[in-house]
């Protein structure tokens, strides 16, 4: 029998990674390329195949970006979606990001910028879980947990048990806090950062994303230094980082530190409005461009700066990174380093400077990698990431985010007075060995969408 299925291209640059934890979805976001979805029909032919695999397989052969890259892909030789994109993956050795989830929750993310979890984002260690930051609406923020705050045991086992039985039977370090589903509750028991130990209760449910979770304005010296920590380029977070630089407006920020170490990346369109609100002198220049595959080329687009009422003039911008941060993220920096003088304080980043589209069709939601990223410099190729002007580790947790004392932050303000990396730079140790960061939120994914 013909198969003729009705999908829609979401015209959406996706910049992020995409992973899969079992309690939190971190930060992939959409931005239009247009005003309108592109909805499109397939001709998928005479097959056996199950449709959304047969679909799978021919956006993969319609949209990739190294086509010539493919493994094999016959729709009948897979029994499920998540079947084919592991394949592309693991055969494409650059190609860590292609993803897909089940369409309700991509939706619900990129669209509405709600997930379903506790709302933070956390590191695990050889003996807890540490809390680096939470969302405002979440489970976490609801039972007051701050930045280093410690999770010790979870339904009365330890961590540590945990942990070891998680890897034992292969799961992730986060499926820990069970299933990744509104309504799933655990009882932790909280050493806090002052040194009481309670426990608490903790309910998964569905809460939206504020991703500018720290500003400041800090004097130093004759300037005005603007901080922000931005968790997610969602197109949803326009309001609050409008509200955030019509503070620094106000303020006279004349520098700025960037604080992306959690920011996996996400809509084009917020990034290069980003960077405008960053610095508006740029206007009618290029920022970032996408680049197709050559039978796609009529889809490359280019992202150009603007002028906001509340833009900025920042001529040295120092970002603050960790190897999470990655793709829109990392599209900031190289975007901006043929304009103004660019700092990375922190660690090597992912390197992804490439990003997919959104299609959706049936119960799926699949985001293959479509696109390369230029600035206007060319083509960009730091696929083993953008490595540290300064290396700092993020081994500081018992200072908030925003905290002129809080070891990354520190590094990037004596950079921004003196033109130099603190000598201890590179010195800051964690007390125990961290196994990786994770966002609390379900499932995690953070990607760069055009």
């Amino acid at each position: 029998m013909e198969n003729r299925t009705f999908l829609k291209k979401i015209n959406k640059s996706l910049l992020c990674v995409a992973t899969v934890l079992s309690l939190a979805v971190s930060g992939c976001g959409g931005s239009a390329k247009n005003n309108n979805d592109n909805d499109f029909i397939i001709d998928l032919g005479n097959t056996s195949a199950d449709p959304e695999v047969a679909q799978t397989v021919d956006l993969f052969l319609s949209w990739y970006l190294w086509p010539d890259e493919l493994p094999s892909l016959n729709a009948e030789n897979f029994s499920s979606v998540d079947e084919v994109v592991n394949t592309v993956t693991s055969a494409v050795e650059r190609d860590r990001f292609s993803f897909w989830l089940p369409r309700d929750i991509g939706e619900a993310f990129f669209f509405s910028g709600e997930l379903v979890g506790y709302g933070g984002h956390v590191k695990f260690t050889d003996d807890a879980v540490i809390i680096l930051f939470t969302h405002n609406n979440g489970a976490f923020a609801d039972n007051n947990l701050q930045r280093g705050d410690r999770i010790v045991s979870i339904d009365g086992e330890s961590v540590i048990t945990l942990l070891e039985e998680a890897q034992a039977n292969g799961l992730s370090d986060s499926s820990i806090f069970g299933a990744q589903q509104e309504g799933t509750s655990v009882t932790a028991t909280v050493e806090r950062l002052g040194g009481l130990s309670e426990q608490i209760t903790l309910t998964s449910s569905t809460y939206s994303i504020n991703a500018v979770i720290a500003e400041e304005v800090i004097p130093q010296g004759d300037s005005t230094v603007g901080y922000i920590a931005y968790s997610d380029f969602l197109d949803t977070s326009e309001p609050e980082l409008e509200a955030t630089f019509e503070q620094f407006k106000a303020a006279g920020v004349d520098q700025l530190v960037l604080d992306l170490r959690y920011n996996g990346g996400g809509s084009l369109s917020i990034t290069a409005k980003l960077a405008s609100w960053i610095n508006g002198s740029f206007g009618g220049q290029l920022f970032t461009g996408t680049n197709y595959n050559d039978a796609r080329a009529d889809s490359d687009q280019d992202y150009f700066f603007d002028s906001f009422e509340n833009s900025l003039s920042i001529q040295n911008l120092v970002v603050i990174a960790t190897s999470a941060t990655c793709s829109a993220s990392e599209a900031i920096v190289a975007g901006f380093e043929p304009y103004i003088n660019v700092t990375v304080v922190g660690q090597t980043t992912c390197g992804k400077p490439v990003g997919m589209n959104l299609f959706t069709f049936d119960n799926v939601m699949l985001a293959p990698l479509t696109f390369q990223l230029s600035n206007s410099e060319g083509l960009l190729e730091y696929f083993s990431g953008i490595s540290p002007d300064c290396s700092v580790a993020d081994s500081d947790t018992t200072h908030a985010l925003g905290d002129s004392e809080e070891a990354m932050l520190s590094a990037a303000l004596n950079y921004l007075s003196t033109g130099q990396c603190s000598a201890n730079a590179g010195l800051v140790k964690a007390a125990s060995q961290a196994t990786g960061y994770s966002s609390l939120r379900s499932p995690a994914f953070s990607n760069m969408v055009d």
